[in-house]
């Protein structure tokens, strides 16, 4: 098994609207991921639906 080091405090300079996704650590139903939304939300009175569960902190 290989490991990747990276620096999740690096600045992102993203698009307005688009999100980037750095996954940190996988495996066994588990996936943990920096995300960096950049001006990203969904429509008033529109619900956002994902086929996963998320716990945001």
């Amino acid at each position: 098994m290989s490991v990747e080091i990276k620096n999740i405090f690096k600045q992102i300079s993203g698009a307005a609207g688009e999100e980037e996704f750095l996954t940190m650590l996988e495996g066994n139903g588990v996936k943990i991921q920096r995300i960096v939304s950049h001006e990203s939300s969904t429509s008033e009175n529109e619900w956002y639906d994902q086929a996963y569960t998320e716990w945001v902190r």
